[in-house]
């Protein structure tokens, strides 16, 4: 029995490290206009392709309330939900897919997984800006829907690098933390 709530604990211990990486990342962005380019989905990306599609999820939608709450200068809104439902979808889909893969997806299939799952991120992204926009009366209809072909590419690009690092990454993790088995 010790021996499994270590592990629970080193997990949950694992999930805040990748949880702050989110935050902090997000932190990090460069805006033009409603165009905001990050890297917070990377360690989405990585929990989701260790541990599945629960702890991807969990990451995404802790990192995203986290920041929310304390650094997106909005706080809780009636769109919070909206906002943090596209790295919960990040973290489902390329989770699933490692999962199904046993945890050591290729290459090949995760590209086209974490694609996926950041065109699907970026369509509700714009989603929840447009009913920002709905409600607040924040953006025009052309600041919202204007960038979204340049958003798919840029979406696309970091969607392959995040597929081309990630196993790397995490043969490195996997080498140097002791994981629980099946990980």
């Amino acid at each position: 029995m010790k021996m499994k709530k270590s592990l629970s604990i080193r997990m949950m211990a694992i999930d805040a490290v990748l949880v702050a990486m989110y935050v902090v990342l997000n932190s990090i962005s460069f805006r033009v206009a409603n165009f905001k380019f990050t890297l917070d989905a990377f360690p989405i990306i990585v929990g989701a392709v260790m541990f599945g599609p629960f702890h991807g999820s969990l990451i995404g939608f802790l990192g995203s309330g986290i920041y929310q709450l304390f650094f997106s200068g909005y706080g809780i809104t009636p769109t919070t939900i909206l906002w943090m439902l596209p790295v919960i979808v990040r973290g489902l889909i390329v989770g699933a897919y490692s999962k199904r893969k046993a945890f050591s997806p290729p290459v090949s299939g995760l590209m086209v997984f974490t694609v996926i799952a950041g065109i699907l991120t970026t369509a509700l992204n714009t989603l929840a800006l447009y009913v920002d926009s709905i409600i607040y009366n924040y953006y025009s209809y052309v600041l919202v829907f204007g960038l979204l072909i340049p958003k798919f590419i840029i979406s696309i690009i970091l969607a392959v690098v995040f597929a081309l690092v990630t196993p790397a990454l995490v043969k490195k993790i996997r080498k140097n933390v002791k994981l629980p088995e099946g990980n």
